[in-house]
């Protein structure tokens, strides 16, 4: 199999390496019908920029743990934290972390996302990576205006100075935009359309200034 991609003047020919799909490399005992490809969350995990001191990422919408594994095992000196409206998703994840022997790096929660700060210290995390709703298959009947505004509520409080979002938004773009334009401590540094599976939602890149 061969991948060519075409940027300008510029063609770039690539060859797969593995034997098997990337997007196939976790043994999960829980896969629900709409889960995150591994390789972005692979790519979303790019935009972070660790440093030498005490890194602690959060996913608060972590399903079936794909950012948690892929972040569990490209980040190996990151203490990783994940956390779910629904306790019975969070029992479930825990199997697919057990099965994938990384429990000793991934603490796991039953915590509302809009509530961060209830349930996590001040200036705590490094990082948020996460895949929320797009309100599509899930999450239809959310008002998605105040959604956003109270996961941005609680994670400025929870999130260090220079810590970044890095969060795939679907289609309730507008009300997305109009909530972040409410915090100013937020400084955008990436966004862009991305495909995965079959949906084309945004990757936003925030800064805490």
């Amino acid at each position: 199999n061969l991948r060519v991609d075409l940027y300008d003047l510029n063609c770039l020919v690539g060859i797969p390496l593995h034997d098997s799909a990337l997007d196939r490399r976790y043994h999960k005992t829980y896969q629900p019908k709409v889960t995150l490809n591994p390789t972005v969350a692979y790519a979303m995990l790019q935009f972070l920029e660790p440093d030498s001191n005490c890194n602690n990422l959060l996913d608060p919408f972590c399903g079936s743990g794909t950012i948690l594994l892929e972040a569990a095992t490209t980040l190996p000196h990151w203490n990783i934290y994940g956390s779910d409206y629904n306790p019975e998703t969070i029992k479930k994840t825990q199997n697919n972390i057990i099965v994938e022997q990384l429990s000793h790096k991934i603490s796991l929660n039953s915590v509302d996302a809009r509530q961060l700060n209830q349930a996590y210290p001040a200036n705590f995390f490094t990082a948020i990576v996460t895949n929320p709703p797009y309100g599509i298959r899930m999450g239809k009947q959310i008002n998605f205006y105040h959604f956003y505004r109270l996961f941005l509520a609680g994670a400025t409080q929870i999130l260090q100075p220079q810590g970044r979002i890095i969060i795939l938004v679907g289609k309730k773009l507008g009300e997305f935009k109009r909530v972040l334009q409410q915090y100013p401590e937020f400084k955008l540094l990436e966004f862009r359309l991305i495909k995965t599976g079959n949906f084309y939602p945004h990757l936003a890149v925030l800064e805490k200034q």
